[in-house]
């Protein structure tokens, strides 16, 4: 899509650009394609020129990539969930998305999956709800971002739990492998937070959920299945193994 037509030059759309384009130069007439030595790179465009008379031709504008800042993300992510607590206790709700990050940062050094997961819950759990959007955290940290922390986002709160989840398990198969590791690391440290309040607890900790104990086991076996079939090769299935199999020895 051309967006500009100037005297001399063109600018189009980054996604947009072939190098198999057909250019000509409107001042001396030639016709050509674009070839390694006719590009100018800059930070969010690049220029071809004329290789006969140097006229520019075409500017070719993409977006400026955000670099990853995982401080940043740590916190807006506090500021998002100030005051909020996990479910029934006291503990910082912020301890939930830090440990999801750690986690993440254990199986991999890309910092925008780190990103994500540290900022997962700042859409489904922000302070009023609908106050943090994907555009919001797209404008802040960039789309891939972006769409990995919408990914795992349930995109209706209003629903009943069941369907809720249920909605989330279905969309497992249109996930790529960044949103697939960041909802197998929140799986696994929620896995991890009952375990340990079930020792504490017992079985009065369902009390403070919206689902029983067969229910959540039942969606975490769904949930691991379909996180597995998948992406087989995802890096923290042996742990969701795991701890869904000390799950299953303490509550059944």
């Amino acid at each position: 899509m051309v967006i500009f037509k100037g005297p001399f030059a063109k600018i189009i759309d980054y996604e947009d650009y072939k190098d198999s384009f057909l250019i000509s130069c409107p001042v001396c007439k030639w016709q050509g394609k674009a070839k390694k030595g006719d590009k100018e790179y800059y930070s969010d465009l690049f220029d071809i020129s004329c290789p006969k008379c140097f006229q520019m031709i075409l500017i070719v504008s993409y977006p400026i990539v955000k670099k990853a800042d995982i401080g940043k993300a740590i916190a807006f992510a506090t500021e998002v969930h100030k005051g909020q607590t996990r479910k029934g206790k006291s503990t910082p709700y912020i301890t939930h998305p830090k440990a999801v990050g750690q986690i993440l940062a254990s199986v991999t050094k890309d910092e925008e999956i780190i990103e994500a997961g540290i900022l997962h819950d700042t859409i489904e759990d922000c302070q009023p709800y609908g106050s943090i959007t994907k555009e919001t955290i797209e404008w802040k940290f960039g789309p891939r971002v972006a769409r990995m922390v919408n990914d795992v986002t349930e995109q209706d709160k209003s629903l009943h739990w069941s369907e809720r989840k249920q909605q989330a398990l279905e969309h497992i198969v249109e996930m790529d492998n960044g949103s697939l590791l960041v909802k197998s690391a929140d799986v696994l440290h929620n896995l991890k937070d009952q375990i340990a309040d079930y020792r504490k607890e017992g079985d009065a900790m369902f009390a403070k959920f919206n689902a029983g104990k067969a229910d959540q086991l039942k969606r975490y076996e769904k949930l691991i299945t379909a996180i597995s079939k998948k992406w087989p090769q995802n890096p923290l299935l042996d742990r969701l193994a795991v701890n869904l199999d000390e799950i299953k020895r303490l509550w059944v």
